[in-house]
């Protein structure tokens, strides 16, 4: 097979592509190589993008794609290679082609994981990471608590026996809310290199998204203060199997912070999500979240309620960057 590679310019026909790839990887791998972050950048005019494509030189199939998004004065890149194109070195050249886009002292690198830790594709991914010289230097957790109707009660209980903040109320997502969103989000996050960054057309996108539920974004405010802290709930569409709503972000404003706010959110998240159904009308099986592996309180918090470790996404920093 003769592949070319290139560097294409963002496209509705790349963007359908980079779906085609992430849904047969998804497929065959049971994890997505992409983030959402990734998914979306295509057709987020403000993201900071550099693209390389592998194509089949006759057919001009795509075969795999690299992507490196900009995040301040860093580049994220993600990769990944249609499973019936692989075991053929795309992967190891696209990789190898990508890095050299960017300056190595401000490049990261994330591969992506499943349940099954000894899935060939996260098996191929990180022996590539390491013949490449990359080095793991971050954890992103996920967690899951599977739902029974003991587990849904008392969920529910919790919830409604969490008191708010003196001063606090609890409400849903109303047309307007997003600047005062982006905002808090910013000073929740601001020390955080992926959320903290997130601007208004990146809410805007995420809320035109077709999982987006109003009732999903729940907001603690003060008539005085204004918005206090969210906590924004998922469920995406199209699920099959064990159909799963997730804790997307919580965040609560600095000047809130120390009060138990953030438990407050989580439990009425979670209280939310248990009573949710798919678009089939199916009641959710599980609830899932990513947590930073530095983040020991909310790991403490999370496993407290009941959540498990379910897989582990690992950002790697190439070897002359950490000279």
């Amino acid at each position: 097979m003769q592949v070319d590679y290139r560097q294409p310019d963002s496209s509705p026909q790349l963007a359908q592509d980079l779906r085609e790839v992430a849904e047969s990887s998804t497929q065959h791998d049971s994890f997505s190589a992409f983030s959402e972050q990734a998914l979306l950048a295509l057709t987020n005019p403000q993201q900071e993008l550099k693209i390389l494509q592998a194509l089949e030189t006759s057919s001009q199939q795509t075969l795999g794609l690299a992507l490196l998004l900009g995040e301040g004065d860093s580049w994220v890149l993600e990769a990944a290679v249609l499973p019936s194109a692989r075991n053929q070195g795309i992967g190891r050249t696209l990789l190898t082609q990508a890095m050299q886009l960017v300056d190595p002292n401000q490049l990261r690198v994330w591969i992506h994981a499943g349940a099954n830790l000894q899935a060939p594709g996260l098996q191929a991914a990180r022996h590539l990471a390491q013949q490449l010289g990359l080095t793991p230097v971050r954890e992103l957790h996920q967690l899951a608590l599977p739902l029974s109707d003991q587990t849904r009660q008392q969920l529910q209980d919790q919830a409604q026996q969490r008191p708010l903040p003196a001063g606090l109320s609890l409400r849903s997502y109303q047309e307007g809310d997003g600047p005062a969103w982006v905002a808090t989000n910013a000073a929740a996050f601001a020390d955080h290199p992926e959320q903290g960054r997130l601007t208004l057309a990146d809410f805007d996108q995420r809320a035109s998204s077709d999982w987006f539920r109003s009732e999903g974004l729940i907001l603690a405010e003060s008539p005085a203060d204004g918005l206090a802290g969210f906590v924004w709930t998922k469920v995406p569409r199209r699920q099959a199997d064990q159909p799963s709503g997730e804790i997307y972000v919580v965040g609560v404003d600095p000047s809130q912070q120390g009060r138990g706010l953030g438990k407050t959110l989580t439990l009425a998240g979670l209280a939310h999500l248990v009573q949710a159904k798919t678009e089939e009308g199916q009641p959710l099986e599980q609830i899932i979240l990513y947590v930073d592996g530095s983040n020991a309180p909310a790991l403490a918090l999370y496993r407290s309620l009941g959540f498990r470790p379910l897989a582990t996404d690992t950002q790697y920093l190439p070897a002359s960057s950490q000279v």
